[in-house]
């Protein structure tokens, strides 16, 4: 039987972030609507600009990420991916890693799936934000990010109390790398603050589940391991 090379099998071996491996080439020049070129990736570019209005910032952004690192850009085509494997470091699981499975598009079964997750700033400390894309550009795996912001929950928040944080999603964005993230946090709507605003449905509330766990093994071992990959004796 022919191997299977997932990127949770990568990730489980290498003990690593990998998103998978086929995607979908781009050029980001697509993302600017006053430009017109008949290339492929421009065209699929636009295409995604039509379904991610907020994609329009991404070029700006990976420029500023890019010169953060020092580089100067020579390409302008990325490879999209829609999903990836973190070997992740959860706030429940303490020291040990585990494997979770994160995706990001706008359309998964007609409907946009874009996973929440917890990343690691330069001071150490750790933010939310929302995956809206996962990209490989010259080598590098990275992420295109929307933000949270931490905020003071409305009076009488029963999930608060119970250590749920709660959030407000913010309209900013930036590119990380792939590995600045920590882990996939499962945030959901604080349905109180549901709002129909220019036809869509708003949410101005959310809360971070301490309800809601996934653990998966971090190896593939010949040996018998435990939740975290440890080997069991």
């Amino acid at each position: 039987m022919r191997k299977c090379e997932t990127s949770f099998v990568r990730a489980a071996h290498k003990s690593e972030h990998i998103l998978a491996k086929t995607g979908t080439a781009i050029d980001i020049r697509g993302l600017h609507l006053e430009q017109d070129i008949q290339e492929k990736p421009f065209k699929e570019a636009q295409h995604m600009l039509n379904q991610q209005p907020e994609l329009k910032w991404l070029p700006t952004k990976l420029e500023s990420y890019w010169r953060s690192m020092g580089s100067t850009m020579t390409t302008s085509l990325i490879s999209v991916r829609l999903s990836g494997t973190l070997c992740a470091t959860p706030t429940w699981a303490g020291d040990h890693a585990v494997l979770q499975p994160i995706h990001s598009t706008p359309k998964h079964n007609d409907r946009p799936w874009f996973d929440s997750v917890r990343v690691r700033t330069d001071d150490g400390s750790s933010w939310y934000g929302e995956v809206r894309m996962m990209f490989e550009f010259c080598g590098q795996q990275l992420v295109y990010i929307r933000w949270y912001d931490v905020v003071q929950p409305p009076p009488g928040d029963i999930l608060s109390e119970y250590g749920c944080v709660y959030l407000k999603l913010l309209d900013m964005y930036d590119v990380i790398s792939l590995e600045s993230v920590l882990s996939r946090e499962f945030i959901v709507p604080d349905y109180r603050t549901r709002k129909l605003e220019g036809g869509q449905v708003i949410f101005h509330g959310y809360h971070v589940s301490v309800f809601k766990w996934e653990r998966s093994s971090v190896g593939f071992k010949a040996d018998a391991v435990d939740e975290y990959g440890k080997v069991i004796t």
